[in-house]
């Protein structure tokens, strides 16, 4: 069964950290997220809109096609 975590971060570095524990202690597939203090660079699987205001962070290796036809604020896709 696939964990699927929704949160708005309201831009605190504070809350993007204490998602960063929470998703490995509860073992999070797949975080839906808005407006994240920042996006996460590599090895980390992050998908983030043209903006920065919303993503999609992958855990656990799971494969991931990025659909990065048109990039537009507010919204991603994977």
């Amino acid at each position: 069964m696939m964990r699927i975590l929704q949160l708005n971060l309201n831009h605190c570095e504070t809350a993007q950290d204490l998602l960063c524990d929470t998703i490995n202690r509860l073992r999070i597939d797949v975080a839906i997220l808005c407006e994240q203090f920042k996006n996460l660079a590599p090895p980390n699987t992050w998908l983030a809109d043209a903006d920065g205001q919303a993503a999609i962070w992958v855990q656990g290796g799971t494969p991931v096609q990025e659909r990065p036809a048109r990039v537009h604020p507010y919204f991603t896709w994977a």
